[in-house]
């Protein structure tokens, strides 16, 4: 568990997320008070993330409860009851290439390809983190990176020629959501070589 602050108000929602009230109060930055979320309790070393989206600085939340993605808690401070959905808590749908796609992508210089993704955009996400990666595990991620963008799409260079990948999405903020289901695609073969006659 977090060490800030006295926790109250334990929820879990039907997903599985766990949340907590911190009793205390909402700080400028954001960084105290509010919710405490969790994505994965189950999982040894779970992170907890703070959530404050739409309260006000010296704001303080008591008590917590739950039915689906939506939460309530009341404001002390201001003597009014809050609430809260949790859209990100669902996970970010592929949509392109399709799973298992053959010949994707567009050859450049003839080494390698460029292929563009794409994915269902989350109400209320402001970011989405994407992996890549020839290794279903995702243990060596492709350039070595994971992408980041606004957008629902992303293009990919430099990928190489007749190489499987593995790729998926998840939100990335205001907090962060699970992963997408892994999909896979494979793009062009390399051209085989070809004897021509010479005159």
């Amino acid at each position: 568990m977090p060490g800030t602050g006295m926790l109250e108000g334990l929820a879990v929602s039907d997903r599985g997320v766990l949340y907590a009230t911190s009793y205390r109060q909402v700080n400028a930055d954001g960084s105290a008070g509010g919710i405490r979320r969790c994505l994965d309790p189950a999982s040894a070393g779970a992170g907890f993330e703070n959530v404050t989206s739409g309260l006000e600085a010296g704001a303080t939340l008591w008590g917590l409860s739950i039915k689906g993605d939506r939460l309530w808690s009341i404001d002390t401070t201001n003597n009014r009851i809050m609430t809260y959905i949790d859209r990100l808590a669902e996970p970010v749908t592929l949509i392109s290439p399709e799973n298992g796609a053959e010949q994707v992508g567009q050859t450049g210089s003839g080494k390698f390809v460029v292929a563009d993704l794409e994915w269902e955009s989350l109400a209320g996400a402001t970011g989405y983190i994407l992996q890549v990666d020839d290794n279903p595990d995702f243990s060596s991620l492709v350039n070595k990176s994971q992408g980041t963008t606004s957008l629902s799409t992303m293009r990919l260079s430099n990928l190489k020629l007749d190489t499987a990948y593995f790729w998926r999405v998840k939100a990335g903020g205001p907090v962060s959501g699970p992963w997408s289901e892994t999909w896979s695609f494979l793009p062009p073969r390399a051209a085989a070589p070809v004897w021509v006659p010479r005159d």
